[in-house]
């Protein structure tokens, strides 16, 4: 009841205070079969924050037999939310952490096979180096797998039973274990064709001969597919494999992977083959019975894409340890059976998308995206272009492994530029998943949970998976209105890192390898601190002032801060760095940032102290240097702050005061539609220009071009600009990449200036693949152009020479008599310095770049302050 109060109160002052509908968000617990009590599911299915649970389980906990699944759990716990007025999401995942999520008997009945870590040779290189010996046979061209050039053939009329193959005294074989046996196989005659025929497996002890484990594989005349047995081992750990055939004259083998299997707690696993017609019809069938029983249940709000990875996340790699020999296997075994990047996304990617929403109509499909490495060298290419079908189906997107550090460890996918990009468009959800629990804070990346959830919200998904040690613990549950807030908001704009060391302590440790207590570094939101060679600060709570803090050192004389690349690219208006220091000692220290768009650090303060003792703060206007406009990878630092080794500085917060160009309504001023037919650039030196006389009386806030992407195999990339023509001079208003997009997605062009445009060029250039944009009927570039929307701000707070206006804004409009084209607009900064501003005039109002709510001086020519008559106010989306 607590929770249920606290909620409504909020809802309450949030759309009072802002005047906006409740915008609807969800904590989402995510569990699987059989880890969780019934206890602990009823506990937090009423816990009032989180909104809707993932249940999860393999495809082999509801198989049971063909055409028969046991649907028992997945029943049970659908009701038990229903209970509590929520909603569920289905995953049923075909890999897991276990060989054997797909069902050992399906796999059998199926010849479903298994890519895993175990002993593969596929003949491709010197099967020695693969742990086998050749015994009879020869090894040639045969073509018998999907990419397989060398074969193991047998084709010299043989008359006898014959053993083609054998380990290497190298392999070690575990007594008392299971071994899956498989190999690709085709037999092409018999020695007497009135007797059976048969491959045969055979386990042997080297000390005691006597000792053999064997399984016999019957096979046709004529017949190709896949040998798939299982072997139990006895208490012996000298064993030999050997592989038989009887009374087989020529065969041919390939693809041979003997795999120790596992449970879920060894973590080997085991993925059936995606791109074989055996697994897809298998699923498929699977599919229909999901499809019959929960298409219309009215509790089941939405399915996870299914048939395609590691946890039905994309993923193809396994060992999460990263023992790259094991890697290197999976990457060996996938290219076998038919991988390619394209291959990947059109014929499992997109297939299972198109299954899923086919079979079930009634529902919100998601796909699960996570970054893939060890062999895989094209990870971007893979995750943009999987977004982008699934967003042109309606498909929700989800992004596995959220922490604090997110945007700065899986730089390689780019999944919070995907996130960012797709953040806007109202026709799909998207969602983050946590890598790990938040008392499992190892090397700082999970983060304060503040710090976790601002992470979330940057990106503008509204939907965050937890743990359940982290939903059960209250020192968690206590931010979980927080992260309702923070979500309501389409985008920040403030940016801060409040420095020093935050402890929060695990009251209800539920894991042994959970921490009691974690001191997590700094709280943060869009500007992280972080440690490198000669940036490596202390953590420090000041013993006079009570103020967490960090501090530089003579090894150390940097403080380094990273700058969210997402909040750069979608536009700053008017950027101020405000930043808290200790006034102590007569020494000095440097301010530089990155130049986001020349790409060169420059230095943008000097502070003097005075030995004063006591905080001071030093505001930084920072004009267009954060105008960012790639967006493809990480670039850091953006801050540094640099104590000139001439004394030690102590900082305890900065902050980013801008506006998100992309936060805020805008409407439509002008256009030219899109028809299907397109324009492409021929080469990356050729552009498409489009010039535009205006005749509008506000900025600009934004330019939209449909893009075109005919070219789905290669890396494309597109430069897009805009220039403003006034009065002689060209202005760059806005400039942006758009690195592998999907074909007629919207490139949007933030504009942060002040000006009236008379003329803009837009131009597309740097193409890179078949790409270029859509055109208008006269085969003319297409485009929209946006100004900002507004609402009038009135009854300002008057303050002696200040007026406070209590909103986002972009223009003062004033009354009749007074003479705009001479006045002189402050902007009073966080240190009580001030800024003056530039502005453009359209009748009795004056235009700005967009500014934050806050403290303001307006004066005539006389010096005498002016009061407007009504701002300009800009309007939340």
């Amino acid at each position: 009841m607590k929770y249920c109060v606290l909620l409504s109160i909020f809802i309450m002052c949030f759309s009072a205070a802002f005047g906006k509908k409740y915008v609807e968000n969800s904590l989402i617990y995510f569990y699987g079969y059989p880890f969780n009590t019934e206890e602990e599911i009823k506990e937090i299915s009423e816990i009032p924050y989180i909104k809707k649970a993932e249940i999860s389980i393999e495809w082999n906990d509801v198989y049971s037999s063909d055409g028969v699944y046991d649907w028992s759990f997945v029943d049970k716990n659908i009701a038990l939310w229903k209970k509590a007025g929520k909603t569920v999401i289905l995953r049923f995942m075909t890999a897991n952490n276990a060989t054997f999520c797909t069902s050992e008997k399906l796999i059998d009945q199926q010849r479903i096979r298994i890519v895993s870590e175990g002993f593969f040779c596929d003949f491709e290189k010197n099967i020695s180096d693969d742990g086998f010996e050749l015994v009879n046979g020869k090894i040639d061209n045969t073509n018998l797998s999907v990419k397989s050039i060398k074969t193991l053939t047998l084709n010299n009329n043989t008359k006898e039973n014959i053993v083609l193959l054998r380990n290497s005294n190298a392999t070690i074989f575990k007594k008392n274990s299971e071994y899956l046996i498989q190999f690709d196989f085709a037999v092409n005659h018999f020695i007497n064709t009135n007797e059976r025929g048969y491959f045969k497996a055979v386990f042997q002890s080297k000390s005691n001969p006597n000792q053999k484990v064997e399984q016999e594989f019957l096979v046709k005349e004529g017949e190709k597919s896949l040998f798939t047995k299982v072997i139990s081992l006895a208490d012996f750990d000298d064993y030999n494999l050997v592989i038989e055939a009887h009374n087989i004259s020529d065969c041919s083998i390939d693809n041979v992977n003997i795999i120790e299997s596992s449970n879920s707690r060894r973590r080997r696993v085991g993925f059936p083959d995606y791109f074989s017609n055996n697994f897809k019809q298998t699923y498929q069938k699977f599919l229909q019975e999901v499809a019959k029983r929960y298409n219309n249940n009215s509790t089941v709000q939405a399915i996870i894409i299914g048939g395609i990875g590691r946890w039905e996340e994309m993923l193809l790699n396994a060992n999460e340890e990263g023992d790259l020999r094991v890697q290197e296997s999976i990457y060996r075994q996938w290219n076998a059976y038919g991988y390619s990047d394209v291959n990947y996304l059109k014929n499992v990617v997109e297939w299972s998308m198109d299954l899923s929403k086919k079979l079930m109509p009634n529902k919100e499909h998601i796909l699960q995206i996570s970054p893939m490495n060890n062999g895989y060298q094209n990870e971007d290419f893979i995750y943009r272009r999987a977004a982008a079908m699934a967003i042109s189906k309606g498909v929700s997107i989800k992004q596995n492994g959220m922490s604090e550090k997110f945007d700065t460890w899986t730089t390689v996918s780019d999944p919070a530029y995907i996130m960012n990009r797709y953040r806007n468009n109202k026709s799909v959800k998207t969602y983050y998943e946590t890598a790990a629990q938040i008392f499992n804070n190892g090397h700082q990346a999970m983060g304060h949970p503040v710090a976790l959830f601002n992470r979330v919200a940057i990106d503008g998904v509204k939907n965050l998976y937890l743990y359940k040690s982290d939903i059960l613990e209250p020192n968690i549950q206590k931010y979980f209105p927080y992260f309702d807030s923070i979500s309501q908001f389409e985008s920040q704009n403030k940016y801060y890192s409040n420095l020093g060391e935050y402890k929060l302590a695990n009251r209800k440790k539920r894991y042994f390898h959970l921490l009691d207590t974690i001191s997590y570094h700094n709280i943060w939101r869009g500007i992280r601190q972080y440690n490198a060679a000669g940036a490596t600060v202390n953590y420090i709570t000041d013993s006079v002032s009570n103020l967490k803090a960090v501090k530089t050192n003579p090894s150390n004389p940097k403080i380094l801060f990273d700058l969210d690349d997402r909040g750069m690219y979608n536009g700053m208006s008017n950027p101020i760095l405000t930043i808290q220091y200790k006034d102590s000692g007569n020494d000095s220290f440097t301010v530089a940032v990155l130049n986001r768009t020349s790409g060169v650090v420059e230095n943008v303060a000097a502070i003097q102290k005075k030995n004063t003792g006591v905080y001071q703060l030093i505001s930084i206007p920072l004009g267009h240097k954060f105008d960012a406009w790639d967006n493809w990878k990480e670039e850091k630092p953006e801050i540094i702050i640099d104590d000139n080794q001439d004394g030690e500085e102590i900082i305890s917060k900065i902050e980013l005061d801008f506006v998100s160009l992309n936060a805020f309504k805008t409407k439509l001023v002008d256009q030219k539609e899109s028809t299907n037919r397109t324009a492409l650039l021929k080469d990356k030196s050729d552009n498409i220009i489009r010039k535009i006389i205006l005749n509008t009386k506000e900025p600009l806030a934004k330019v939209e071009l449909v893009y075109c992407d005919s070219d789905f195999a290669t890396k494309t990339d597109i430069m897009a600009s805009v220039t403003f023509a006034n009065e002689g001079k060209e202005i760059l208003a806005s400039q942006k990449q758009y690195y592998i997009g999907g074909d007629a997605e919207s490139i949007v062009l933030p504009i942060a200036e002040s000006i009236i445009p008379k003329m803009i060029e837009i131009k597309l250039h740097n193409g890179v693949g078949k790409v270029g944009c859509y055109v208008d009927k006269e085969n003319k570039m297409a485009y929209k152009l946006f100004s900002f929307e507004n609402i009038e701000l009135k009854n300002f707070e008057l303050l002696k020479d200040k007026i406070f206006i209590n909103g986002y804004f972009n223009g003062l409009r004033f009354h009749k008599s007074v003479d705009v084209n001479n006045l002189r607009i402050y902007k009073v900064l966080p240190d009580t310095s001030i800024l003056e501003l530039d502005y453009s005039v359209s009748g009795k109002t004056i235009y700005l770049q967009p500014q934050t709510k806050g403290w303001y001086k307006i004066t005539d020519k006389n010096n005498k302050t002016m009061v407007p008559f009504a701002a300009k106010g800009l309007i939340h989306l």
